[in-house]
Parts: C-alpha cells; structure tokens; sequence
C-alpha cells in the first residue's frame, strides 16, 4: 500500500509522533511538508492522510483521504465552519483526537474513529533518580504571541508561582528553545508538576510527554482529550484559568510528597493505557487498510 501524508512540519507536534507511526508501519509511506512548499502528487497513492482539516484546501482528492482533526481551535469559529464541514464529509473517514472533536465529525461523516496521539513509552519514562532540588513547576508552550499566550494561559501560571514563590522551569517555543531530543532530561525530569492552563487542546502532546514522563499535571477541563479523559484527585489536578485556582493546587502538591507520588504513578498508568504509540499506530493500520479496501471495492 502506499501512502501519502501531508504534514505541516516534521520537527514537531504530529511531526514527530508520525515518525514513530512510520518506523511501526509495514507501509510504503511518502511524506511531504507544507513548510517546503511542496507540489502534491495526484493519483499515485492508495491513501491520503491529512494531518489536519485546514490542510484539506491544499488538495482535491477525497474519497482515498483519511483526514485527522488534530485540534479544537478550528472549530471555535462558528461562522466559518459550513465550507470545511462540507470537505471533512466528503473524505473517506476522520481521525478525531478528542471527544469534543468525535462529536463535531461523526455529526457529518459517519465513518469517524476517536484516537488520541502516542509515543514511545520506552523512550519517554520517570526519572530513575531525582537529584536534591527546589520544588518547580514547569510550563511548556507556544506564547511567540498575545494571541497564543492568553490561549495557554501563561500570566495565570507566572503569577501563581510568584505569589507562592516556587521555581518556574519554561520550555517556550523559540524562546530559547530546548530541543525535542532533552526535552524529558532538561524538562520533565526537573520539574515537580506541569501546569497547563489552556483554552483548549486537541490532545496535547504537552500532557501526553509529561505523564509519560510521571510529571504531576494541573491542567483545565478545556484541555482536550486529557480534560475529558482524566480523574481529578486521581491521576491529575484540574484547575480553573485564575492564579488563586493555579495556586492552590500548586501548594496542595508541594506540601504533600505521598500525593505528588501518588498522582505521578496514575499519570503514568494513563500514558499505559492510552498513548502507547504501538497500540496507536496499529490503529493507524488499521484505518488505512480499510480505506485502501473501500476504493479498491468501487474500482471493481
């Protein structure tokens, strides 16, 4: 079989779980980036996966197309959604990362799966020891912005550790960025809990590499499959997006080691059960191999 995917970049986010898709797939598997300003092959392929519904507007094909709704923040705007509802329902099936999304698309093509990202839990995992240090919290994010940093929420996260005076660890885009390589060495295993306040979130590989990683999460309800999927007091903390609410759950973990290590097992359980990127690129398999067996079914 041979696929075609388009992608945004390959040095992040879908970018770097596809690799790990890729290197578990038995697949002839062609990978173009929009960054490149590539010209799409037509009629070559047996599937097409889009690594998200903006990039629907780049091609015509449709019917051999496996279309991934990777966030909810396209979804936000209500006015402009009629024209890209109308191209997902003409694709072959969607890919929905969260509930929220699942609902959206089964609503206009029947033939929809709910899949969250993955990642190898063998190469993302807690630290075997942790050296003496300050109790910090961490923040990860794209805030090159104002737009992007009221969306996740950074000033409520900046202003609860100065009120609490705890460490603030950063891993910003582009703002000294560390690469994806040492993000769990240079990040998740120097912070004591990852706070993520955001407006929303398709499934954020963020939360995904922190629970992985055994990291403690304060993150809002808003926070995609994580908000759906999650246990507050459990395997994660849920927060509203005001420092009072960030505070308060900062101090609860900071003063309590028994529950910090508490919730940093169930979070790593969470990642077991639901991000294993063998399980997920199975699936990945799986939908292709349906998607080449329907166009072959009508060529016949």
């Amino acid at each position: 079989m041979k696929i075609l995917s388009i992608e945004f970049v390959n040095n992040w986010s879908w970018g770097l779980i596809f690799n790990s898709i890729c290197a578990n797939s038995n697949n002839k598997i062609e990978r173009i980036f929009m960054s490149d300003n590539p010209q799409i092959p037509a009629g070559r392929h047996d599937v097409i996966l889009s690594q998200n519904v903006t990039l629907l507007k780049k091609f015509k094909e449709r019917v051999r197309t496996v279309c991934r709704l990777g966030g909810n923040y396209n979804f936000d705007k209500v006015d402009k959604l009629e024209p890209l509802l109308n191209e997902m329902a003409k694709c072959h099936c969607l890919v929905a990362t969260n509930k929220k999304l699942y609902e959206i698309a089964s609503a206009v093509n029947p033939n929809t799966y709910l899949l969250p990202n993955g990642l190898n839990l063998n190469d993302w995992h807690p630290p075997k020891n942790i050296p003496e240090h300050s109790f910090t919290v961490g923040f990860c994010g794209n805030i090159s912005n104002e737009q992007y940093r009221h969306y996740k929420g950074y000033e409520f996260v900046k202003k609860a550790c100065d009120n609490v005076r705890v460490v603030l660890k950063t891993a910003l885009y582009k703002d000294a960025q560390i690469p994806h390589g040492q993000m769990m060495s240079e990040f998740y295993h120097k912070i004591d809990v990852l706070v993520h306040p955001t407006l929303g979130e398709g499934c954020s590989n963020t939360l995904m590499e922190a629970l992985a990683c055994g990291v403690p999460c304060i993150i809002t309800q808003e926070a995609g499959f994580h908000g759906e999927m999650m246990q507050d007091g459990v395997n994660v903390f849920f927060c509203e997006r005001s420092a009072r609410s960030i505070q308060d759950k900062i101090l609860l973990l900071k003063r309590d080691k028994d529950l910090r290590e508490f919730i940093s097992r169930n979070a790593r359980n969470f990642a077991e059960k639901h991000h294993d990127i063998r399980i997920i690129a199975k699936k990945y398999e799986e939908i292709f191999k349906n998607c080449q067996k329907a166009n072959q079914s009508k060529e016949d």
